[in-house]
């Protein structure tokens, strides 16, 4: 028996009751609904007359379940009433079956009153464990630890009450929550995921930029394409027929562990191999699950890198090497495509848009820094023939049809448009890119991006604390000037060593033959020339989309990153 909180009783001397002085042991209440501190005269019959004070001493709110105690029929008044604890229950999504304790209490000091009924407004699938005979008479303060069951079988929506009559009067308790089926399915690869940011952008007439984000965290698209036969065809589309407006619960493919050890029905703690650079959060879904679609839904109460924790026990068991997946939840797009073939075989194109976004992985700190941004090269690659680039400059022009022609532009540098191919192998590698992913947040966020083949030529040794640094010609003195974004180099070693310099002065040797540059920070060593394998611009740039593209290959550690950048003139 469930053993319901007593109100503290404390004594006041002096206190008035209906304008006399008492000293006598009083009760105190207080109510959620109104926090107002009364008496109550313990040896009055009733206690219809209540009589406020300001000088009663406070005493501590209790709680039970976390909820404040008065679910009252009648009012304000805790005593000789009926109380539902919890007052309300918000189940959110439900995808397996969950169970939540409450009672009924009888409030009453003396008489003995009736539960006259139970009414189940929420249909199928919500049910009371526990429940008395009804119509029940409860003796004072007598109490019903009862348990409310929610399966996953009934209405999608569920918004209404369970009323519970008493004799003096009915306790409505609001009831929420929304049925998710799970879209266990594997998908054909490859998998593809958009990532959807929203940028403010504000230029300025030289061509700088002012960028402000609009979103916490990216809109999330995952694409999948599915190949079903004639026998499972009924089943998938049927459940798309009812679910396309609603949400479906779909298993991170790409992120999945395995069971090293076997879990057992009634386990909170399941054991798998990793969790590491995989999209598993604190208070999200995992799914363990079976190519025959036997699964458990867990919501995660922790986790470390060989262990996941649930918040409720598990309803199946499982085998060793068994597949355990981040879960999400997601809307399905409006339309659907999908085509059949005469030999018994189906697809379904379906593109899925998580409906929490608590999706920021955004780290930029695994890769190359400088000047506090990331040097962006690792994984750079064609994935054609050739590359189109653009070049662009702020062409000012005044024509008066008839007079001369002039042209002149505000900006004093170039910006340079091409697509961005990245690549990644392992999962390590392809975390890494998907956190880049988020920590660019589409056109916000600049970064350093070398070019991909030599632009200048050293001749002459570079010594240890000097700043020169001569090359072959090739018009840097005469056109670029240490202008954006030409004013950034990066040289690499034969041994694979990176120097970042800025370009601050250019002179052209009296035989053009030369260019001499003078770069900050100076040299930290002497470099030979045959120790030097490349020397290139490094221009800093941005995504020139708030759509960013992940394309999972055949294989599934194999992802690329594919978005059109710009350079930026800052």
């Amino acid at each position: 028996m469930t053993v319901f909180p007593q109100a503290q009783n404390t004594e006041q001397t002096p206190a008035t009751f209906n304008g006399a002085l008492a000293a006598v042991v009083f009760d105190v209440l207080q109510s959620a609904d109104n926090l107002q501190l009364f008496v109550v005269d313990a040896e009055l019959a009733g206690v219809d007359n209540l009589v406020k004070v300001d000088h009663v001493t406070p005493v501590v709110v209790r709680e039970w379940f976390g909820q404040w105690l008065p679910q009252s029929v009648g009012g304000f008044d805790f005593f000789e009433d009926f109380h539902v604890v919890p007052r309300k229950f918000e189940f959110g999504n439900v995808l397996s079956s969950q169970s939540e304790p409450f009672a009924v209490f009888h409030a009453s000091r003396r008489l003995t009153r009736e539960w006259t009924s139970f009414i189940n407004n929420a249909g199928a699938g919500v049910s009371i464990s526990g429940l008395p005979s009804l119509p029940d008479d409860m003796l004072p303060f007598e109490n019903h630890a009862l348990t409310l069951e929610i399966s996953t079988i009934g209405d999608p929506f569920v918004d209404t009450t369970l009323d519970f009559v008493f004799e003096t009067g009915t306790a409505q308790v609001p009831i929420t929550l929304e049925r998710v089926i799970l879209w266990w399915l594997r998908p054909e690869q490859e998998y593809i995921e958009l990532l959807g940011f929203l940028t403010d952008i504000v230029q300025a007439k030289s061509g700088k930029e002012k960028r402000a984000s609009l979103r916490k965290n990216p809109r999330q698209v995952l694409q999948h394409h599915y190949l079903i036969d004639s026998a499972e065809r009924p089943v998938w589309e049927n459940k798309l027929f009812d679910y396309q407006a609603r949400q479906l619960g779909l298993p991170v493919w790409f992120d999945n562990s395995a069971l090293t050890s076997a879990a057992a029905v009634s386990d909170l703690v399941i054991a798998v191999d990793d969790t590491a650079n995989r999209d598993y959060r604190v208070g999200g879904n995992a799914v363990i699950l079976t190519d025959d679609g036997t699964f458990d839904v867990l919501v995660i109460d922790s986790f470390t890198a060989t262990t996941i924790t649930s918040t409720a026990p598990l309803l199946n068991g499982y085998p060793a090497g068994t597949e355990v997946f981040p879960m999400l939840t997601c809307y399905v797009q409006e339309k659907v495509a999908g085509q059949r073939w005469a030999k018994n075989l189906s697809r379904i194109d379906l593109a899925l848009r998580p409906s929490d976004n608590d999706n920021e992985l955004g780290d930029l700190t695994g890769w190359t820094q400088y000047n506090g941004k990331p040097v962006v090269d690792s994984g750079m690659v064609m994935r054609s023939n050739a590359v189109r680039e653009q070049f662009e400059t702020k062409h000012v022009t005044v024509d008066s049809v008839v007079g001369i022609l002039e042209q002149t532009t505000p900006w004093d540098g170039q910006r340079r448009r091409q697509p961005l191919i990245l690549r990644a192998a392992g999962r390590a590698a392809v975390w890494q890119l998907r956190q880049l992913a988020h920590g660019l947040r589409g056109r916000q966020v600049t970064f350093w991006l070398p070019r991909d083949s030599a632009d200048m030529v050293v001749n002459s040794q570079l010594l240890n604390l000097g700043s020169a640094m001569t090359i072959d010609t090739i018009g840097y003195a005469q056109f670029l000037r240490e202008r954006q974004p030409k004013k950034f180099i990066r040289l690499t070693k034969t041994d694979g060593t990176e120097k970042f310099r800025e370009i601050t002065n250019s002179v052209l040797a009296g035989d053009g033959l030369t260019e001499t540059l003078t770069v900050t920070p100076v040299w930290d060593e002497t470099i030979d020339v045959v120790d030097i394998a490349q020397v290139t611009f490094i221009e800093q740039v941005r995504l020139d989309t708030d759509r960013v593209r992940l394309e999972f290959g055949l294989d599934p550690f194999v992802v690329y990153l594919q978005a059109p950048i710009k350079t930026v003139l800052e």
